[in-house]
């Protein structure tokens, strides 16, 4: 008797890394990918292992908001609209207050796009 390998890739995955990186700007392709490698890696350990399962799943809704047409715009608005009232979760010095506001801004639009249970990544 031969062990032969198991072949349980699924090809309807919707959180499969190169899927999600066939949607994903190229812009974001750097930080998906050392993301990745560091939940690949903490993954060994069994405990972790939902944290990649969850790294995956963000990712892919980041990657079908960033690709979509008018992200851009929408950004700029999500950001506009709540400038005034994030700003007790933003920092005041330099950088991170741009960094945080953005963050605060980029969440408030993918939960638009978590409200739509009809997106899926699709590489067509």
């Amino acid at each position: 008797m031969t062990a032969h390998p198991v072949d349980d890739h699924d090809p309807d995955d919707p959180d499969d890394p190169v899927k999600i990186l066939a949607v994903l700007p190229g812009a974001y392709h750097a930080q998906f990918l050392a993301e990745y490698t560091a939940a690949v890696e903490g993954a060994r350990r069994p405990e972790q292992f939902r944290q990649l399962q969850e790294l995956l799943r963000l990712w892919r809704l980041r990657a079908v908001a960033y690709s979509s047409p008018g992200y851009e715009e929408r950004l700029a608005a999500a950001c506009h609209g709540r400038a005034a009232g994030s700003s007790a979760r933003t920092a005041r010095s330099g950088s991170s207050h741009t960094n945080i506001h953005f963050e605060v801004c980029a969440r408030h639009l993918i939960e638009f796009y978590l409200a739509d249970p009809g997106l899926r990544v699709s590489t067509s």
